[in-house]
């Protein structure tokens, strides 16, 4: 049976750049070659990230998250709040899901 792969929609790509910019967001004041040796990555990769050139499966991690999939939870096990009391790390409610007063 062939696999077949569908083309990427505009929303796909659009999605696809937001993932990127988050990433960069995310990576704080961090140089890409500070940020990519933290991560076992390399700078030219985390710069094509940045740019919205990320890997297809992420948009299916996308999509999980989207249908309310925690996916700290799926890629290591524990919750973004377990993580979070490991590491004495207050994450509030934007990783809880609460609301605030």
């Amino acid at each position: 049976m062939e696999k077949v792969i569908r083309p990427l929609t505009s929303a796909d790509l659009q999605q696809m750049r937001e993932i990127g910019k988050r990433l960069k967001e995310l990576r704080g004041g961090s140089n890409q070659r500070d940020f990519a040796g933290r991560t076992g990555g390399v700078q030219q990769t985390i710069s094509k990230y940045e740019r919205g050139e990320i890997p297809r499966s992420w948009l299916f991690l996308a999509r999980l998250a989207e249908a309310n999939i925690d996916i700290t939870e799926l890629l290591t096990g524990k919750t973004a709040q377990e993580i979070g009391r490991e590491y004495e790390i207050d994450f509030g409610p934007r990783f809880t899901g609460q609301e605030t007063e």
